[in-house]
């Protein structure tokens, strides 16, 4: 992810600097020139805001592995019951483990899928890490999860669809 956002970086500046060198070359019609001129400089900036501001997703998984594994041993010893629907409600101290404070517990054929949620989306997307139980002959298709990432254990980050 940062190579793409260096590669935006240098496309930025190469239009940066060729907009620079119109904008003296035609210096009588400076009121025009600074136009794309200051649209790059604009662009130049988001970009460098965009590369320093990014966490990624490995460091979001990290920051609150400890916490998501309690979560887990939580509800699998009955601890944090979920409702009708699904969705478990974290109490105060769990709460940024999850967007929203919640998280969404589904079995099927036996396995047990935890999902926290990292991005709510619009409608029925999102995006989150899950805890699948048992990975071996999981039917994935029937808990709606494309998984992007698998990490130690049996975490993975996915969306749902």
């Amino acid at each position: 992810m940062p190579f793409a956002y260096m590669l935006l970086l240098v496309i930025f500046a190469i239009s940066f600097f060729i907009s620079l060198s119109l904008m003296v070359k035609n210096f009588k019609n400076t009121f025009w020139n600074t136009i794309p001129f200051s649209m790059n400089v604009i662009a130049i900036f988001v970009a460098i805001i965009m590369l320093f501001n990014n966490d990624s997703i490995d460091d979001k998984f990290y920051k609150n592995f400890d916490k998501r594994n309690t979560v887990v041993d939580m509800v699998i010893q009955g601890i944090l019951k979920p409702r009708e629907n699904g969705q478990i409600i974290l109490t105060d101290e769990y709460k940024d483990v999850s967007e929203g404070g919640r998280l969404f517990l589904a079995e099927y054929d036996g396995k047990m899928v935890i999902y926290f949620y990292e991005w709510e989306g619009f409608l029925e997307s999102s995006k989150g890490y899950a805890y699948i139980s048992e990975m071996s002959g999981a039917n994935l298709k029937s808990v709606n999860l494309k998984i992007f990432k698998e990490y130690e254990g049996k975490w993975f980050y996915c969306s749902t669809y």
